[in-house]
């Protein structure tokens, strides 16, 4: 009797798949294509038989970077991810995870090329001179007072304009403590 219903059961399977009064078909509504196929194609626009597809091509480049939006405003951290004498350094602001406080922490750049960063502890540094070193504005480097007498010569390299922010790597040597600095930054206006 088993056989006999699983058998009677898979008969009756490949009987309403292969015979016309079965299982519904696929079928394509001919007059549909048609329609679409007299449709004039965009310039953006694929078409290989009765499949679209739909290219974007719209492009939406980095804003490119000027001394006016550096002098702007100042200039303070949203986010921080860097190695400093083999340590690794982390800051979101507002964030919970946080190994260092940057939350006071700002720079500001002059229009005459001068500027000054106020630190994390709460000292000035000045900043005498500084300069977009590369034709596509992209590399700023600048000198950098630690502290009477010793000076640094950071770079900010591969600078990106995005939202309002500055997103840029940054790299130094320390001449106050004899430490390498390298860091990826996301500045935003203070």
């Amino acid at each position: 009797m088993k056989f006999l219903l699983t058998s009677s059961a898979i008969f009756m399977l490949f009987a309403t798949t292969f015979f016309s009064g079965g299982l519904a078909s696929c079928t394509k509504d001919r007059n549909e294509i048609k329609d679409f196929k007299h449709h004039r194609p965009s310039v953006d626009t694929v078409w290989i038989g009765d499949t679209i597809i739909i290219v974007d091509t719209l492009r939406i480049g980095d804003t490119v970077f000027t001394e006016e939006m550096l002098t702007a405003h100042p200039w303070k951290f949203q986010e921080l991810r860097a190695v400093y004498g083999g340590a690794p350094l982390y800051y979101l602001r507002g964030g919970a995870s946080n190994n260092s406080n940057y939350d006071n922490e700002y720079v500001v750049f002059n229009p005459d090329h001068t500027g000054y960063e106020y630190d994390a502890a709460g000292y000035f540094h000045n900043i005498p001179n500084w300069g977009l070193t590369t034709t596509d504005k992209v590399t700023l480097t600048f000198t950098y007072f630690n502290a009477p007498g010793v000076t640094s010569l950071i770079t900010w390299d591969r600078i990106q304009y995005k939202n309002g922010n500055m997103l840029f790597e940054d790299y130094y040597l320390d001449n106050y403590v004899n430490l390498n600095y390298h860091g990826y930054e996301i500045r935003m206006p203070k």
